[in-house]
């Protein structure tokens, strides 16, 4: 239901695990790009942002630095009613 949805990780990040427990407990299909496996990601985070935060979630259109319920939620409705 979700294409598209993406998740920038680190090996570790507290943040990036309560995020991914987010996305799994609402039934969200995701990928995972951590960026602790493959340094090709922090470049694309970089990019997008001109910093190095995580978690980094692209869902439907919409970038969202950090662990972010409010933002997350109102993403998903948005993503869900499209």
């Amino acid at each position: 239901m979700e294409k598209g949805v993406v998740i920038y990780t680190v090996t570790g990040c507290p943040f990036c695990a309560r995020a991914k427990k987010w996305l799994q407990a609402h039934d969200v299909t995701f990928e995972e790009r951590d960026a602790a496996k493959n340094e090709h990601y922090i470049e694309e985070v970089f990019k997008m942002t001109g910093h190095g935060a995580v978690p980094l979630i692209l869902i439907g259109g919409q970038m969202i630095v950090g662990f972010d319920e409010p933002k997350l939620d109102a993403a998903l409705v948005k993503l869900r009613q499209s």
